[in-house]
């Protein structure tokens, strides 16, 4: 399973739940079960936003997800892979 966290402004919500509907798309994918391999969206409006002593982005990279996309008003996301 690999947690996909998506970032992005209130602005942008509807591109945030397109790549969420993506994602649900490629889980349905048969190539992608043969693999085994399943895409879970982390969405930043259901994550914890009490302050902590590390950066919010390294928690969630850290210890909840696999993969950071932040959606940017331009329409281009940056990626960190792990």
């Amino acid at each position: 399973m690999t947690n996909i966290f998506i970032a992005s402004s209130s602005e942008l919500k509807l591109e945030r739940m397109e790549l969420v509907d993506l994602m649900m798309d490629l889980n349905q994918n048969s190539a992608f079960k043969l693999r085994d391999i399943k895409f879970t969206p982390v969405l930043w409006e259901y994550m914890d936003s009490s302050m902590r002593s590390q950066r919010k982005e390294d928690e969630y990279l850290m210890e909840l997800c696999n993969v950071i996309f932040v959606l940017y008003s331009s329409g281009r996301f940056w990626a960190n892979i792990r």
